[in-house]
């Protein structure tokens, strides 16, 4: 008697145990997509910060290089040098006035918005916060590649 009693506690246990097994892994498939989501999210605000955090300390230097193409703005005569520097200010400046813009639209997303909210309104960051990287860098480049110019030009 004690022996089927056995079996039985056993077979029961091992139901039970099976049962809970079934069950936490169809609840962990749910969970395991609300983490990858999860992760998601992370992972894309991450990115939009770090493209952020990787041009923001370009903002003095491209100030500094305005300046510079002012005060050399102040002392050329030749139309042609005049109108490429007021061209490259403004690249200069619209590039500093669209990180500013960026980083006053930008909104971190909150934890009770839906997943799939959050990931379109991240992606549409990321492609904001490149575009700004692009004419900051771009103008950066532009003004450094005219100045040295001038300054070749001056030693001749």
């Amino acid at each position: 008697m004690r022996l089927i009693a056995d079996k039985f506690l056993i077979l029961f246990l091992l139901l039970t145990l099976l049962g809970l097994a079934c069950h936490s892994s169809q609840s962990d498939g749910s969970e395991d997509k609300a983490d990858r989501d999860s992760d998601a999210v992370a992972s894309l605000l991450k990115e939009v910060i770090n493209i952020h955090d990787e041009v923001m300390p370009e903002m003095g230097k491209i100030q500094k290089l305005a300046t510079d193409l002012e005060k050399f703005l102040e002392t050329t005569e030749e139309d042609t040098d005049a109108k490429q520097i007021h061209d490259i200010i403004r690249k200069l400046e619209d590039a500093n006035e669209g990180m500013m813009t960026w980083m006053k639209e930008f909104e971190p997303p909150k934890s009770d918005q839906e997943q799939a909210v959050v990931l379109e309104y991240l992606n549409g960051e990321k492609e904001k916060v490149t575009k700004v990287k692009q004419d900051m860098l771009g103008s950066k480049e532009e003004a450094e590649k005219f100045l040295k110019e001038l300054s070749a030009n001056k030693g001749n």
